[in-house]
């Protein structure tokens, strides 16, 4: 085990398989929209700068996102940037690291349904869990789950990006209709100069995906105000 400000890493006991998830599977698509919802949740402009991250560059995802089956329930963690940034890239499928919670023939023969290329993972696989994070991941997650020089690089590298799209319109206020607003690029008592209607939380997501390479600039989802 291995200890850091209370966070812990533990080997993984149950079973492990490696696919490619596909997102025309219909629990693959919602939980996909669930993850844009939850990661709305998470310290901005965190999850911004992480979906923008894996947006541009996808090819240099190291690890594959976790997808744990409860039952027939899914859940992704971690990696939910990942599987948003890939859906909205409009990829057909996500490599993914696929968990069996309780290892049985029902939650296994479900992981099997919602991917494809399945085949047992027989690298080591780790619990990683700190106040903020609980999930399943490779080795290589290590790098990230601690403050490494990796993971420091990673978190100003992917400022940068977000920075370099969206900083002629900060601060900026994405507003909802059933919840609080979001801004982002904010300095003390800075007037807001770019406020974005979002219908629904993918809309916000399209609209960063639209300042990073002019896609999505025609949409439902959100409106510039």
């Amino acid at each position: 085990m291995s200890n850091f400000n209370n966070s812990k890493i533990v080997p993984h006991t149950g079973l492990a398989f490696y696919g490619d998830m596909q997102y025309n599977h219909g629990r693959v698509k919602g939980v996909t929209e669930y993850c844009m919802e939850l990661f709305l949740r998470a310290p901005v402009p965190h999850f911004m700068s992480t979906f923008i991250f894996f947006y541009l560059k996808n090819p240099l995802q190291e690890n594959p996102v976790t997808c744990s089956a409860y039952g027939r329930t899914l859940s992704v963690h971690p990696g939910q940037g990942r599987l948003i940034a890939s859906y909205l890239r409009g990829e057909k499928s996500i490599k993914t690291l696929l968990i069996p919670l309780h290892d049985t023939d029902e939650e296994i023969e479900f992981l099997h349904e919602i991917a494809t290329n399945v085949k047992k993972y027989k690298r080591p696989v780790y619990a990683y869990e700190n106040q903020n994070h609980k999930g399943i991941s490779t080795a290589k997650f290590r790098n990230y789950f601690y403050p490494t020089p990796i993971r420091l690089k990673y978190e100003q590298a992917k400022q940068t990006i977000l920075d370099e799209k969206l900083q002629d319109l900060y601060p900026i206020e994405f507003l909802f209709h059933n919840r609080e607003s979001i801004v982002v690029g904010r300095k003390e008592n800075e007037k807001i100069k770019t406020r974005i209607m979002c219908n629904n939380p993918q809309g916000l997501f399209e609209f960063i995906a639209y300042r990073a390479d002019g896609k999505y600039k025609k949409s439902d989802n959100y409106k510039i105000l």
